[in-house]
């Protein structure tokens, strides 16, 4: 019985750390992405999927940043490109508010014009 108790704890531990594994590889490809479409590209609860990324953040095995407001997770190196601020279109001068990284292409939610974020 305590064969059984000790494989089953066993598999339950590489279990989780492959999950992790894949979890931390995959943000290595990306930039931001939200926690939804990790969770759904990882066949995993989302739940799940942030009990991991916090666990792995606390152990210093990524530095990520996870956005509440959003729900994004932001790999640290790419933090300090974010760009909280309001940003304006250049078609029609309207104020596009959110959590863009510069680089990325954003679309006016007013004149749907679709625009890099520069600094």
């Amino acid at each position: 019985i305590i064969t059984v108790v000790l494989f089953l704890i066993y598999r339950k531990i590489k279990r989780r750390i492959e999950r992790e594994e894949n979890i931390l590889g995959y943000l290595k490809l990306y930039r931001r992405i939200s926690l939804d479409t990790l969770a759904y590209n990882m066949k995993m609860p989302p739940q799940e999927v942030e009990d991991i990324l916090l666990d792995a953040i606390s152990k210093g095995k990524i530095r990520a940043h996870i956005d509440r407001k959003t729900k994004e997770i932001f790999v640290e190196e790419y933090v300090k490109e974010a760009k909280v601020e309001n940003i304006r279109c250049p078609n029609c001068g309207a104020i596009v508010s959110g959590v863009y990284l510069i680089g990325e292409t954003v679309k006016c939610p007013y004149c749907n014009t679709v625009f890099k974020v520069e600094k």
